[in-house]
């Protein structure tokens, strides 16, 4: 490992770690405490959001894995891997890389393997800063909009390029959906946001 290779790979974790301290503290209601129930589920989102960031994270800065084929969901202590790989070791590295996350404890490989979809060309200095930058993004946003309370969180998808953050998926008012704009525009890197979020009113 050359010494360039190694500075990118601390970076990439001290960058990471860095996105999981700014978390913000779970607010709790003027109203009075959350029950204790919906206080877990939150901290329990909050923490899949984390693991989904660190293995997204790993996976940028790893030359044989195409991380923008690989789609991360973190489901309590289960990683499911889906999209693309070019080999079958790739195809396995991407779940070890997935166990080494602390607090993964199972990995459900989902991958295909296609020769046809190779890795993309090596990437630069200057572009695996830009997507470092971009993987910590997503993980604040997606820690901060699971931390809310009045925000369906795990109905909202976050994708950052460049940091530009488009959000998608649904939400049960024009209020949540203002919310959610304003928790990502407040969030630390953010420079443009994309608001796509769809209002699914309730049945009457």
């Amino acid at each position: 490992m050359n010494t360039s290779t190694f500075t990118l790979k601390k970076l990439s974790v001290s960058l990471l770690m860095a996105g999981a301290l700014l978390m913000p503290a779970i607010q709790v209601s003027a109203a009075g405490p959350e029950p204790a129930s919906t206080m877990d589920s939150v901290k329990t989102n909050t923490k899949e959001g984390w693991k989904e960031g660190m293995i997204e994270g790993a996976y940028l800065f790893n030359s044989n894995l195409s991380a923008l084929r690989i789609d991360v969901e973190v489901l309590g202590n289960t990683a499911v891997l889906k999209g693309y790989v070019d080999s079958g070791s790739a195809k396995s590295l991407a779940e070890e890389i997935a166990y080494s996350v602390d607090g993964i404890d199972k990995v459900n490989n989902q991958l295909s393997v296609d020769p046809n979809k190779a890795p993309a060309e090596p990437k630069t200095t200057s572009m695996l800063k830009s997507e470092l930058s971009d993987a910590a993004i997503t993980a604040k946003v997606k820690s901060k909009l699971l931390a809310n309370s009045e925000v369906k969180g795990l109905a909202i998808d976050v994708d950052t390029a460049n940091k530009e953050v488009t959000l998608t998926g649904k939400v049960s008012s024009d209020t949540e959906r203002d919310l959610a704009y304003y928790i990502t525009r407040n969030t630390e890197g953010v420079r443009s946001i994309r608001n796509e979020l769809t209002v699914q009113n309730n049945p009457s």
